[in-house]
């Protein structure tokens, strides 16, 4: 909430990661955007979304090459100034996430406090879809039944949730609706492995 609140989004887009090289080009972030600040109106952020099912203790590290990458290459299409990268990790796995959210968890630094200072360091901010609540999830119907779909994607029995997620979707005009439902059955089909077809 504090970001959004900073952020002018009519000015949302996504960002354009054609630049990034062909050994990253196959990890890169899921979504990446941009967004001007309401309070200044050159100045804009990037938002970096990479979306994970299972606890990945390298995520920082893959995070922050996407990071350099950005920001070397606006350094080479010549900005002054370089922007800031909010990274944020959306998880919706069956074991509780409990990897580090900072690049610092990944190094072994027993004994060398002293140098602590000069060893790279960020955060990623973590979205953990598993401990929310469904009705929280947003007050959007999409939103809600599209993160509903992920929330649920490895439960034994999502047959039963999958009702409750494709009711979210009522309200929205019919040929988004039928739009939105096939996405969402067809998630469901090709993710939910363990969900034999003549169940679904």
């Amino acid at each position: 909430p504090e970001l959004v609140a900073l952020l002018d989004l009519d000015t949302l887009e996504t960002f354009d990661t054609g630049f990034i090289d062909e050994d990253l080009r196959q990890h890169f972030a899921d979504l990446s955007f941009r967004a001007k600040l309401k309070q200044a109106s050159e100045a804009y952020i990037c938002l970096l979304l990479e979306h994970k099912s299972y606890p990945d203790k390298w995520v920082a590290l893959q995070l922050v090459r996407y990071e350099l990458q950005i920001l070397d290459n606006l350094r080479q299409q010549g900005a002054q100034h370089l922007p800031a990268i909010f990274p944020m990790v959306v998880y919706h796995g069956r074991r509780r996430w409990r990897v580090s959210k900072q690049l610092h968890g990944l190094f072994d630094l027993t004994g060398l406090q002293s140098i602590r200072q000069y060893v790279p360091n960020f955060k990623y901010h973590l979205f953990d879809l598993t401990a929310l609540d469904d009705n929280s999830l947003s007050e959007d119907g999409l939103v809600n039944a599209a993160l509903g779909a992920m929330k649920h994607i490895f439960d034994n029995k999502i047959q039963t949730q999958l009702g409750q997620i494709l009711r979210r979707l009522r309200g929205l005009p019919r040929d988004q609706m039928q739009r939105a439902i096939q996405i969402v059955l067809r998630y469901i089909m090709t993710g939910a492995t363990h969900l034999p077809r003549a169940d679904f």
